[in-house]
């Protein structure tokens, strides 16, 4: 693991412990209790979440063993937050709101290429299907940019030259995109 992803150091005298597996969350426990904490209601809980109701007592029935005591309280007509309900909504809903934006940002990220794509092309290339490729690659990617050999504009070299520069992308005398 790369160290920028690893986090801080722990110093020598500090052994890495595992977390007890009964203090982990499990992110469904999580959205299930915050949806429950404001539906108060386990069949619009559950359909709101697509789940089984059963699933969804399960959830709670878990995280409510995690927190050490009952985070509702249950009638056959209502459905409350207990006091540790009411605390542990609102300390969890900022960070699962935080979770959910950061995996919707890494996700945004890999979908989006970003930066300079270098295009070669020999003075025969079609013009025409060059900004075609060119127009429709930075309409689909708008965080990047096609450019050429001459300081960014799309003008033609000799296929030798191409093949001896460090090219994404070149362009066959018939048109056809190849990787160099």
């Amino acid at each position: 693991m790369p160290a920028e992803l690893a986090g801080p150091a722990l110093p020598a005298s500090e052994p890495r412990r595992r977390p007890d597996r009964h203090s982990l969350m499990d992110t469904a426990e999580i959205e299930v209790f915050l949806v429950l904490a404001e539906e108060l209601h386990f069949g619009r809980t559950a359909e709101r979440l697509r789940l089984p109701q059963p699933r969804v007592s399960r959830l709670v029935a878990a995280l409510e063993r995690r927190a050490g005591g009952a985070l509702f309280e249950r009638t056959s007509r209502r459905v409350r937050l207990t006091p540790l309900g009411q605390q542990l909504a609102s300390q969890l809903r900022p960070a699962y709101a935080q979770l959910t934006a950061a995996l919707d940002d890494a996700r945004a990220a890999a979908r989006q290429a970003a930066g300079v794509v270098r295009i070669g092309f020999s003075p025969t290339s079609n013009m025409t299907v060059l900004t075609r490729l060119t127009e429709d690659f930075e309409a689909r990617q708008p965080g990047s940019r096609a450019v050429g050999p001459e300081d960014g504009d799309l003008a033609p070299l000799p296929v030798e030259h191409m093949q001896q520069e460090a090219w994404d992308r070149g362009v066959a005398d018939d048109g056809d995109e190849q990787t160099l």
